[in-house]
């Protein structure tokens, strides 16, 4: 009983000490290389520009690029984007591939409708040193016309999200 007491206790304790970091990531895309080479089998390369913000003070641009393979509504892809925040510090991003990610039914024409989209931070300079190895869970919905927003969060550590929150230049 005393075990199970002190495990609920760790566990109360821990939410305590934890934030939830938002981010939301708008802009622009294109698909400059779109190949459908077999019937349902689409290779193509997407790349775009954007700015996002968070429920922090860190907001900023980023850019991707990406190769995606669709085969019989199976999506593969490889996504990496850096992030470039007001003062000029860059944080890494890459994709997390879902085990199985069948969104053929978000298919709208040439272009993915929507989709869960989750990317781990690899680190950076500044406050995206608090994000490294955090992993972000979001949805991506195309807007049409090219643009598209992704929205996301994670849990951080308070003591990370208030580091995030007060980062001055001269940290």
């Amino acid at each position: 009983k005393f075990f199970t007491i002190t495990i609920q206790f760790l566990f109360f304790i821990s939410s305590l000490l934890a934030a939830e970091f938002e981010a939301t990531v708008t802009g622009k895309y294109e698909y400059p290389y779109f190949k459908k080479y077999e019937e349902g089998k689409i290779f193509m390369l997407y790349k775009n520009d954007a700015q996002f913000t968070t429920n922090t003070a860190m907001f900023g641009t980023q850019v991707a690029a990406a190769s995606i393979e669709f085969i019989d509504g199976q999506q593969t892809q490889n996504l990496f984007s850096t992030w470039k925040d007001s003062y000029g510090n860059e944080g890494y991003f890459k994709s997390v591939p879902s085990k199985v990610k069948k969104i053929k039914g978000n298919l709208l024409e040439n272009r993915v409708g929507s989709n869960v989209a989750s990317f781990i931070c690899l680190g950076g300079q500044g406050p995206f040193e608090e994000l490294g190895g955090v992993v972000f869970l979001g949805a991506y919905l195309d807007m049409g016309e090219g643009h598209f927003i992704w929205k996301g969060k994670a849990n951080i550590s308070d003591v990370a999200f208030k580091r995030i929150n007060e980062y001055t230049k001269d940290d």
